[in-house]
């Protein structure tokens, strides 16, 4: 996780669902799904089981991307946030986990309307 975080850059939309692995490390920017992938993927380098996580983060009102590694001595998972590299704690909230974020669509369907429409989705949490 520390690793990851030195190297890239969280720079909001600089990167999209085509951006390669090889152009977020050449260019050190990225989104927090590259954060997320990037860390997945040396995990699973080392043989560490790891999966993606997508949720919300209390006050960000964006969803936001995350890493669960497997402790496989505990038989439990552990959250690591590489874009802000720290271990997950309160103030997230998961919606979904999978292999990579084509497996956690924050929202899946079919939209019906004129092209130039677009459909935002946008959550503020906080502790009540």
């Amino acid at each position: 996780m520390h690793h990851v975080n030195s190297i890239l850059t969280y720079v909001p939309q600089s990167t999209d669902m085509e951006t390669t692995a090889q152009e977020v490390i050449d260019s050190g920017k990225g989104v927090c799904q590259d954060f997320a992938h990037l860390m997945i993927a040396v995990c699973r380098h080392y043989g560490i089981p790891a999966r993606y996580v997508c949720g919300f983060v209390e006050g960000t009102g964006e969803t936001h991307a995350w890493v669960e590694v497997l402790d496989v001595q505990q038989n439990c998972w552990f959250g690591f946030d590489p874009t802000y590299d720290h271990r997950i704690d309160l103030g997230y909230v998961k919606l979904a986990h999978g292999r990579d974020a084509a497996d956690c669509p924050v929202s899946r369907g079919q939209y019906n309307g004129f092209s130039n429409q677009e459909t935002k989705i946008n959550v503020i949490l906080k502790e009540v």
